[in-house]
């Protein structure tokens, strides 16, 4: 689909005030458009601003939109400037960046010629100007440009719910298709897998109470991995000990969660004894975990977890933090503020698949030359970070006591996925959470 640029952003000026809308905004937006290698992006991303703009973005704040489109112009030249100038890229008018632009306009992933990736060097430099720009944006920005990247998905971008269900682990570990990121949908099965393995221990105690959060739901994919391995767990806690909730900021993945996940979902949080889906809008008080429930809530991930309160959580009670390729796009600061929040669980578990480097083979030969390469923040110093918060850290293939709890082609295939920048860590904190995840046999 092709947008007209410089209608776009007039477009875009038109709907703001003069006063609301500086004029440095408007010159770094002229510029991005005016780039012969990411004008286009940039006119496509305007145009899905201002479908946000005619449509609402429920629990996400507009009135950051314009410093938003500000720093998505600025990432867009940066890489163009540093992209260009490496000699990788192809020719503007050619026609392997033109078949490349409408590939990314049409959501299907094909990579350039290897001749065009963009060097490992230039994505970690990629990687560190996102983040050091996001680390002082205004707070909302981040989420907001979450919705306009991904406002636009197709199913063969992401590995969604249905086709989720439709594999196995063992399928998922043997998968080499482009299609719905094959790294992506083998942590998703690794994440379910360790899941199911800390419901089962804790359905071996009397006491104590299991809350799943993922932020940025997304496709469903996760959700729907996790849902049906845990209905198909050989435990059972019951509506009082469990509840899940989602934080999604993407109005369209909102509506395919509400249409197409949810139905598909039903039946295995019927066998779960928790309430049928609810979408919910989030509010200045916040969505606090609930026994019983499933929630999805439609607003700023990093908002929403700073205002969830663990304060009433006793000793034996477990927040599992399921982020499967999420946390690459918030920035360090705001990734420690999280790391924090949930520290005050009294038991936590993270579960993370993710980049670290911005330098997956998907990265260096498609994403990192469109929109989600320059806004990704990574995941460098992640470990470290996590352990100043308190957390134990492991990866995924290298870490026995954990490994043993998933099927060991996804072990197998996660340890191969390291060396193409796909990291599964597990990171824990609080005595419950050591408990569950490193001894066998639980005590009631």
């Amino acid at each position: 689909m092709a947008y007209d640029g410089p209608g776009e952003l007039d477009l875009f000026v038109q709907s703001y005030a003069t006063k609301d809308l500086s004029p440095n905004i408007i010159r770094r937006a002229q510029g991005a458009v005016a780039d012969p290698h990411f004008g286009p992006i940039m006119a496509d991303n305007l145009a899905t601003a201002n479908h946000l703009l005619r449509e609402g973005t429920p629990g996400l704040n507009l009135d950051v939109l314009p410093a938003a489109v500000g720093n998505l112009a600025t990432l867009l030249i940066s890489t163009s400037v540093y992209y260009v100038n490496s000699s990788r890229a192809p020719a503007s008018d050619s026609e392997t960046w033109q078949k490349h632009l409408k590939n990314v306009g049409d959501g299907k992933i094909e990579l350039l010629p290897k001749e065009n990736w963009m060097l490992t060097d230039d994505a970690l430099d990629q990687v560190e100007r996102a983040d050091r720009l996001f680390r002082n944006a205004r707070r909302g920005v981040q989420a907001l440009l979450a919705a306009i990247n991904y406002e636009r998905f197709t199913d063969e971008t992401m590995a969604d719910a249905k086709r989720i269900l439709a594999t196995s682990p063992e399928g998922a570990a043997e998968s080499q298709g482009l299609e719905a990121m094959p790294h992506l949908t083998v942590s998703n099965w690794a994440i379910a897998q360790i899941n199911r393995h800390i419901y089962n221990r804790m359905s071996e105690q009397p006491r104590g109470e299991l809350h799943i959060i993922e932020p940025g739901p997304g496709t469903g994919a996760t959700s729907a991995a996790v849902t049906k391995t845990l209905a198909m767990a050989e435990g059972h806690l019951g509506r009082n000990r469990l509840s899940m909730l989602g934080i999604e900021a993407t109005p369209s993945f909102s509506e395919n969660l509400r249409k197409n996940f949810f139905p598909l979902v039903n039946g295995y949080l019927h066998l779960l004894g928790l309430d049928i889906p609810e979408m919910k809008v989030a509010t200045e008080e916040g969505q606090q975990v609930e026994p019983g429930t499933f929630r999805i809530v439609q607003g700023d991930l990093v908002d929403e977890i700073l205002k969830l309160d663990f304060s009433e959580l006793g000793p034996e009670d477990v927040v599992v933090f399921n982020a499967n390729y999420v946390m690459h796009r918030i920035p360090s600061n705001h990734k420690k503020w999280i790391w924090d929040k949930l520290a005050t669980a009294p038991n936590c578990i993270i579960l993370m698949g993710d980049l670290d480097k911005n330098a997956s083979d998907f990265n260096l030969g498609y994403y990192n030359e469109s929109t989600n390469g320059p806004l990704n923040t990574g995941n460098n110093g992640q470990t470290r970070s996590l352990e100043e918060a308190g957390f134990n850290v492991a990866r995924l293939g290298s870490y026995r006591s954990i490994d043993r709890y998933v099927h060991p082609a996804l072990v197998n295939r996660a340890r191969l996925l390291v060396v193409k920048d796909g990291t599964t860590r597990i990171a824990f904190r609080g005595q419950k959470a050591h408990q569950h995840l490193l001894v066998d046999n639980i005590a009631s």
